[in-house]
Parts: C-alpha cells; structure tokens; sequence
C-alpha cells in the first residue's frame, strides 16, 4: 500500500484474502481479485486514497516498461501491462514515464497486428493530451499548454490530417496559448485561416466555425483592428443565437466583443446561468468594467473592477494571471470546453 493510505482501506487486502475472494501470489508479490470485490474497495475510498492508489499503479506499470515495442520477446510483457494500462486510465496520468508507456503500448498493439485496440488506445491518448492542454490554458500556464497543444496538434495530423474536426478543436488550443503569450500576430493569421479552413469543410453553422469565429473576434481585438473585432463578434453572436438560443454559454461569450449593452447582458444571463463567482462570469465582470470606462463611467468601472479581482483571488488564487488582467482592465476571453473522452 502507498504511504498515507487510511487504516481502513490498508486492512482491507488481508479480510479479502481470508474469505478467499482474492488470491495472493507470493512468488510476484501480486494481488488477484474479482472484479466486484475491486469496485467495492473503490467505493469505500476516499478520493484521495484513489489518486493516491491511482499515481501508485501508474508508476509501477512505468517501471515494469520494458521500453522496447519492437522486440518480439517484450510482447508477452506489453501484453500484461496493456489491460492495467487501459483501467487505470493511464492516458490520463502526466508522469512522463508513464506516457511513454502508453506510446511503447501503442506501438506493440500495432506490432502484435491488434490494430482495433492501438487505434483506440492512440485515439484516447490523444484526447486526454487535449483535455490537459485545456487545463493547463485555464489554470494560466500558456507555455507548457502551447507545448502539449504542438505536440497533440502534430499528432493529430499525422493520424488523421489537417482536415479533420479533432485536429482544428486541438489547433485551436494552440493558437489561444501563443495569443495568451503575446503573439499577437501570428494568432490572428492562424485564426484567420482556421475559420476559413472550418467554413470550408464543416460548414458556416458547424460548432467548431462559431468557436473559430468567435475567437477570431479576439485576436482581431488584441491586433488593434477593433472595428474588423465589433463586426466579427456580432457575426458570431447572431450565429450562435440562430443555433443555440441567447442562454447557451457559448452564445454567452461570444458577446464579449461587443459594446456595453451587449456585455452587460451577457453578463446579467451568465450571473444567472453559473451564479456570482465562476470564473466566466467574473471575465464578463472585467469586460463590463472595461466598457464602462470607455464611455466615461470610470467611477462604476473602477467598483466593479475591484470587486472582481477580490472574487478572482478568493476563486483562482492571488497568483493567477487572470488578476493582473482584471486590475489592468484588460479584456478577457473564455476557453473552449474540453473534448470528451
């Protein structure tokens, strides 16, 4: 058992055992037991006794890597490893050692010929990679998610092309981190060409062109060309009214770029829809803000504004970078959603 474990759950082996539910083999000092008997030892855990028990199985599954695919005599090692690789959602683990895994287990599905099975596995990788570009975008570290979106983005064209809907969704993620690393320019050409590419293939309604279009509206912003931005956002917001209706969160920020009545709005439906501190509304928050300043109400701007830095930290902590952009009254952007697994 891993050190920190709870008393209750470290007992639990031996009382199964005993009741010859599970079979120890001391030769591998291994545990076996029924699937049944596993769900309910997971249900009796505390979550972080699962993480705990989750980041143990993981590295022990790395350290039994033979790190070798393509040798013959490893199959027998990779073919083990392969269900625990697939239960304990190794995909989703961020060890390094343990991708690896998942990349050498890849690469033997589709040396051993089991091409159904590498095919899933690759894919799965692959959208957890998105889903912690994702994560690592929203809790503010846009250079290790600009690594992890190139590196999926890269992937995806080489499994699927340029042209598939995955590949745009994690091309996106990358042209939202250099943006949020201040490379104005190149974001707004990429933008540019992905909403163009999107119209193309997907069509002008598709989920993933308004999401484009919508953001395109940003990097338009960011590049000074504001009234290219106010025409780009109406565009979008009209859109995604037309596909979602007015309270969907989508349609929701795509009002951002728009002027102060329009804000406000949006403002007003997401305090309705997410309540008074989640992170979206508090971006809405500092574009009211920003608004409000432009028109001269700065008194107002300056209120609103100091309220939701305070509900920024007390929500993100003090050393996110979404607090410097609110005490600057910067403009804000909300993320895309994750991709399902």
């Amino acid at each position: 058992m891993a050190p920190g474990t709870s008393e209750a759950v470290r007992h639990q082996p031996s009382e199964i055992c005993r009741y010859s539910l599970a079979r120890f083999n001391h030769r591998n000092s291994s545990l076996q037991m029924h699937r049944l008997v596993q769900a309910a030892l997971l249900y009796r855990m505390t979550e972080e006794d699962r993480a705990t028990m989750r980041r143990g199985a993981h590295l022990l599954l790395a350290a039994n890597d033979p790190n070798d695919p393509n040798d013959v005599n490893r199959w027998d090692r990779y073919g083990s490893l392969y269900p625990h690789v697939v239960v304990s959602e190794a995909v989703r683990s961020q060890g390094n050692w343990v991708r690896n895994l998942v990349v050498n287990e890849v690469i033997y599905l589709l040396r051993w010929g089991d091409y159904t099975s590498g095919l899933e596995l690759a894919r799965t990788a692959l959208r957890a990679a998105h889903n912690l570009g994702v994560s690592l975008r929203l809790t503010g570290d846009f250079a290790r998610a600009r690594d992890i979106d190139e590196m999926t983005w890269n992937s995806y064209i080489t499994m699927y092309g340029q042209d598939h809907v995955d590949t745009l969704r994690t091309w996106l993620g990358f042209i939202l981190d250099i943006r949020e690393l201040g490379e104005y320019g190149d974001a707004l050409l990429y933008h540019q060409e992905l909403v163009e590419r999107s119209t193309s293939l997907l069509g002008t309604h598709h989920p993933s062109t308004l999401l484009a279009l919508h953001h395109l509206a940003a990097a338009q912003r960011l590049a000074d060309r504001h009234e290219q931005a106010l025409r780009t956002a109406e565009q979008a917001q009209d859109a995604l009214i037309r596909r979602y209706g007015p309270e969907n969160p989508e349609t929701q920020a795509a009002a951002f770029d728009v002027a102060l009545e329009l804000d406000t709005d949006a403002y007003q439906r997401a305090r309705r829809t997410y309540g008074d501190d989640h992170p979206h509304v508090l971006a809405h928050a500092v574009n009211v803000a920003v608004d409000l300043r432009s028109v001269g109400r700065s008194e107002e701007s300056d209120q609103l504004r100091d309220r939701t830095v305070e509900r920024f930290k007390r929500r993100l902590g003090s050393r996110h970078p979404a607090i410097r952009s609110a005490a600057d009254l910067d403009r804000m952007v909300i993320d895309h959603t994750p991709m399902p697994l």
